[in-house]
């Protein structure tokens, strides 16, 4: 019951701030936006091809994040210094708190518990799910402690 609480619980801030972005634009109501958005969201799930249709979906969104990327660095024409500048890690004033939203939405724990659906329908055996398995913890395991370190340098302590 926690796993869907709090999956349904990020699923909602997704739905309404994305809403908000499209009635603030839009200059109509949030709640003719939130009805679509949830619509829109549930509407994969009556088909039989789901995983196929977000395999899909997921493939769209991310050429189309690519495109956006490419146009807005084409429109903004940066400085090549000013980007290099940016590599170089630091916390404004104030912003101290952004570092710990974005470090929980990037340790997002529930997406754990989708992996025993990933593994019935693609039909895994078990020598490959423990291969899988011991794989996805070093690989999770190198991940917290690089994110650990990198935590430290920001902060340096």
């Amino acid at each position: 019951m926690s796993i869907f609480l709090t999956t349904a619980s990020f699923q909602d801030g997704h739905i309404v701030g994305t809403s908000l972005a499209f009635s603030e634009m839009s200059s109509t109501p949030l709640l003719f936006w939130i009805i679509i958005f949830t619509t829109t969201a549930i509407y994969p799930f009556f088909f039989k091809s789901f995983y196929k249709i977000i395999e899909k979906l997921m493939i769209g969104l991310v050429i189309l994040m690519l495109v956006s990327f490419l146009l807005t660095l084409i429109k903004a024409l940066p400085v090549i210094i000013e980007i290099l500048k940016g590599f170089v890690p630091s916390i404004p004033i104030g912003f101290e708190y952004l570092i710990i939203t974005l470090t929980a939405s990037i340790f997002f724990i529930v997406g754990a518990f989708y992996q025993p659906y990933l593994v019935r329908k693609n039909g895994w055996k078990p020598k490959i799910i423990e291969f899988r398995l011991f794989s996805k913890l070093d690989s999770l395991k190198k991940s917290f402690f690089t994110c650990i370190r990198n935590f430290k340098r920001l902060f340096f302590l």
